[in-house]
């Protein structure tokens, strides 16, 4: 199909049918466009009212990550109004254009309590190892403050559990000893258990002592979940024993 056929559904982006419209911003999302048809999509997304519409049109932005789309995303974000599935997605299509500065944005995000905790969670986990391992103290600082307000806000406890997956997933030695500290102090068990299962992937030897003694003395699902994270790392329950040479 050619430009004509582009033209066609650019129009259609202003049909009284939301369904007419999802369907257009669909096949827009898949076919390369000119400047004046990514604005197009834009000026849309700031208009509609339609969370399906909206969400769509999203995931088009998100395929052309040209400027006027990632900062029309970004707004998209802080609509709230359209409901958290059309926010999750304009994050995620920012996140795949990779815009400069997006780990501050992600991290902000799951900082900030404004936000749903949907939408702090999934910030989280759209910050990919590479990115973490850039801001690992800021992450590191995040987590221990959200740990410090997990006694008292249930939002702040499952950002937490996501922070640990994070920190899991980057490594290194500053997050593995805050998730270790995690697991041997955190008094909540939800927290306990997201720090063990992220050691199991962070595997820093500097841990592996702390996951040993989980493994040996605590609860029954948290003592699981640390032995599976030694297995994972190749750890033996064994103090004194190295981990096997690769």
């Amino acid at each position: 199909l050619g430009p004509a056929a582009t033209a066609t559904l650019v129009r259609a982006l202003e049909d009284a049918d939301p369904r007419v419209r999802t369907s257009a911003a669909m096949s827009l999302g898949r076919r390369p466009l000119t400047v004046p048809q990514r604005r197009a999509l834009v000026g849309r997304i700031n208009k509609e009212r339609w969370g399906m519409v909206a969400g769509q049109l999203a995931e088009a932005l998100g395929a052309h990550c040209d400027g006027d789309g990632v900062a029309a995303l970004r707004e998209t974000t802080r609509h709230g109004s359209r409901g958290y599935a059309v926010d999750r997605r304009a994050l995620e299509s920012m996140a795949r254009c990779k815009p400069r500065g997006m780990g501050k944005f992600l991290l902000a995000t799951a900082s900030d309590r404004r936000w749903r905790t949907g939408m702090r969670t999934r910030a989280l986990s759209l910050i990919s190892p590479t990115l973490g391992r850039a801001m690992t103290s800021e992450l590191v600082a995040l987590f221990e403050k959200l740990r410090r307000g997990a006694m008292r806000s249930e939002a702040d406890e499952q950002v937490a559990v996501a922070a640990a997956g994070t920190l899991g997933s980057v490594g290194g030695a500053a997050a593995a000893d805050a998730l270790a500290g995690a697991l041997a102090l955190e008094p909540l068990p939800t927290v306990r258990l997201a720090a063990a299962l992220a050691l199991g992937r962070a595997c820093h030897e500097s841990t592996r002592a702390t996951l040993v003694q989980a493994s040996r003395d605590a609860p029954s699902r948290l003592m699981q979940a640390a032995k599976n994270s030694l297995a994972r790392c190749g750890w033996s329950t064994d103090k004194t024993k190295k981990p096997p040479t690769p």
